[in-house]
């Protein structure tokens, strides 16, 4: 069974103290049993689940009746928040938790809850006898102990595929040209509770259809397919959604064609590029995401490009503009 926690609490000592009792087997009575209302929203855990991990330590509260409210709402699939307040409405603890077991979020829930009462003394544990002393052994012979240091585990990792299209503007002001892409990014597999979260690495390539230039007796028209390598940090939004910004650079291939001309000639070229990106994920299930993402390209280099008599009929971008829509998926390697 593994769980991973999330949130704050103010009874932190308590549930040291509460897990070493039931781990030694010393039963907790219910001298004083708090009431208590439940509040569950979604199947995992369900109330009745809840009900049973928290047993006989707590009472059901009368309609009437001042009681703490015991709140639980599923994120996903895989996480719960509990929400513990006060007989007057307060919040005394708050967790989120991390399980595929409904049965172990229930139980975590229940040893959170039964913690804070007993730091707060709304649970008593039952008086045991004094053990006996234990006769003397007699002394054993010296022997040596070696400890082997063990290396840290590297942290796991994830990688998300991304499919996108959207729109690229850059040689022809007000005009967009479509483009398609593929995104690989690199990254932890388990992410830090909000606002930390983890580095982001990440592959971007696309291809945009061919946009025109044209002046009063040629025109020009221009192909793109483009490389980034980028580098960045992925924030936690809340409800599993997140925003990341990378910046790197890469190259742009690009292929010209003057198509007034009787050969239609072409010159194919090479641009580095500098870019940054932003990138928005909205969880759509535990692997799935619709991404949404614009990114910026500047290059250091312009060319301009000549068609005699003529002269000069089209410049090459300075910067160029993307944005695009998607599907992600994320899968730990």
């Amino acid at each position: 069974m593994s769980l991973g926690f999330l949130g704050h609490s103010r009874g932190a000592a308590g549930a040291v103290v509460l897990g070493a009792a039931a781990l030694a087997g010393t039963p907790l009575l219910a001298h004083a049993q708090p009431p208590v209302r439940f509040a569950v929203q979604g199947g995992c855990p369900s109330q009745d689940q809840l009900v049973a991990a928290l047993g006989s330590q707590v009472a059901a509260a009368a309609p009437e009746q001042r009681a703490w409210s015991v709140e639980v709402e599923s994120v996903d699939d895989r996480r719960a928040t509990l929400l513990l307040r006060t007989p007057e409405g307060e919040v005394s603890t708050e967790r989120t938790i991390e399980s595929a077991d409904c049965h172990a979020l229930a139980q975590a829930f229940a040893l959170i809850v039964l913690a804070q009462f007993a730091e707060l003394r709304l649970l008593s544990t039952a008086p045991s006898p004094a053990p006996a002393p234990a006769p003397a052994a007699p002394p054993r012979p010296a022997r040596r102990v070696t400890t082997t240091a063990e290396s840290p585990r590297a942290p796991a990792l994830a990688l998300d595929v991304a499919a996108l299209a959207g729109l690229e503007l850059g040689m022809a002001p007000g005009s967009a040209a479509p483009a398609a892409g593929l995104s690989l990014g690199l990254g932890p597999a388990t992410d830090l509770p909000a606002p930390n979260c983890c580095w982001l690495a990440r592959l971007d390539t696309r291809v945009a259809a061919a946009v025109r230039a044209e002046n009063a007796t040629d025109r020009v028209e221009r192909w793109t397919s483009a490389a980034r390598l980028e580098l960045g940090w992925r924030f936690r939004l809340g409800a599993a959604a997140w925003l990341a910004g990378t910046a790197g650079g890469g190259v742009t291939l690009a292929r010209v064609t003057a198509l007034d001309l009787d050969t239609t000639p072409s010159a194919l070229r090479v641009w580095p590029a500098l870019s940054v990106a932003a990138l928005l994920g909205l969880p759509l299930g535990t692997r799935w995401a619709l991404r949404i993402q614009s990114a910026a390209s500047l290059y250091p280099r312009v060319d301009r490009y000549r068609v005699e008599p003529e002269g000069i009929v089209a410049r090459s971008p300075r910067v160029e503009l993307m944005a695009g829509v998607g599907l992600e998926f994320r899968a730990p390697l």
